[in-house]
């Protein structure tokens, strides 16, 4: 049957059937070029995707390489640093125990040195120690104005300890026109001695905390001293801030009058946890002398006299070796 739009053809059902076959062959194939197509791009993007997990996984050792580099040579830095530092060290020992005539070799003495600002009481506080007054030939020269110019060496004997030389160096005072206190503690060989005492005016101030920290740097044994406790007291009952100089006194004066306040104060500045271990010691020249004297019954007060004794012969001592000598 023929129209104007469209001609149509009766097939048999066996042409119907062969064209329905081609046709399921035909969605057959398709179906598997598309399975195929779809199966080859889930392989290329597995394949990419293992490529850049590879990628990454090389890069990634590569980065951890790198960094153990850097690691291994930021170890090995810090070891010659070490090893410099030490040396370095070492060397500047050795350079200022030779300005000081200091022998290396010889380990039956012991050496203390007296340091800090002018006017601290340095040179009384020495012969005092010593039991000499200060008018005597072999007195450590004092002073209103600087006296020392030169570091001066002064032998102490102690019958405790007689095997051992023990010697005192009276160090020039810093923060005068003769002496830069930036450069103190480098330019009199400080490091050289075995004990250095660093002594504080009324108030601590920065000049001896940096002596202080230069002394730990350098491994050396440090302490504070302040020399004219007595004269403190003296000024607080001229003040009228205390009715009498008693053994009461003396103790509310060392709590209340801020001088370790103002230590622990200035200390905490440096966050230097080290400094905080730094013996302090609140001594009179003068209840000094009278100790090593004898004298001790005459004493009206003590400060930390006996302490600071007993201080300076432990570390003869023991780092020495001389106990029981």
């Amino acid at each position: 049957m023929i129209n104007d739009f469209a001609c149509f053809y009766e097939f048999s059902d066996q042409a119907n059937t062969r064209i329905k076959h081609v046709f399921e062959i035909y969605k057959i194939k398709a179906e598997s070029e598309e399975t195929r197509k779809r199966q080859q791009k889930d392989a290329e993007d597995l394949q990419q995707k293992m490529k850049e997990e590879r990628h990454a996984q090389i890069q990634t050792e590569k980065e951890i390489r790198i960094a153990s580099e850097k690691i291994e040579k930021l170890d090995q830095e810090m070891k010659e640093e070490f090893q410099k530092r030490r040396k370095t060290i070492k060397e500047k020992i050795h350079e200022a125990k030779k300005l000081h005539n200091i022998n290396e070799n010889e380990n039956n003495c012991y050496n203390f040195a007296f340091a800090g600002h002018t006017k601290t009481g340095k040179s009384s506080l020495i012969n005092a120690i010593r039991g000499i007054a200060d008018k005597e030939a072999i007195a450590a020269k004092v002073g209103i104005t600087e006296t020392t110019q030169i570091v001066q060496k002064y032998p102490y004997h102690d019958n405790n300890h007689k095997n051992v030389a023990i010697n005192f160096y009276d160090i020039p005072g810093s923060g005068t026109l003769s002496h830069d206190a930036s450069q103190y503690y480098h330019e009199k060989g400080l490091c050289a001695f075995d004990c250095l005492f660093i002594l504080v005016q009324e108030t601590f101030c920065e000049e001896e905390i940096k002596f202080a920290i230069a002394a730990l740097k350098n491994n050396q044994k440090v302490a504070f001293i302040q020399s004219k406790c007595d004269i403190l007291l003296t000024n607080k009952k001229k003040q009228k801030l205390i009715k009498e100089i008693s053994q009461k006194a003396v103790n509310d004066c060392l709590i209340e009058c801020n001088v370790k306040e103002n230590h622990r104060r200035e200390i905490a500045k440096t966050d230097i946890s080290q400094l905080r271990k730094i013996p302090c010691f609140y001594v009179s020249s003068i209840n000094l002398f009278n100790l090593k004297k004898g004298f001790e019954a005459d004493l009206e007060v003590n400060y930390n006299e006996k302490e600071l004794l007993e201080f300076m012969m432990a570390e003869v001592k023991y780092s020495r070796n001389f106990i029981g000598q």
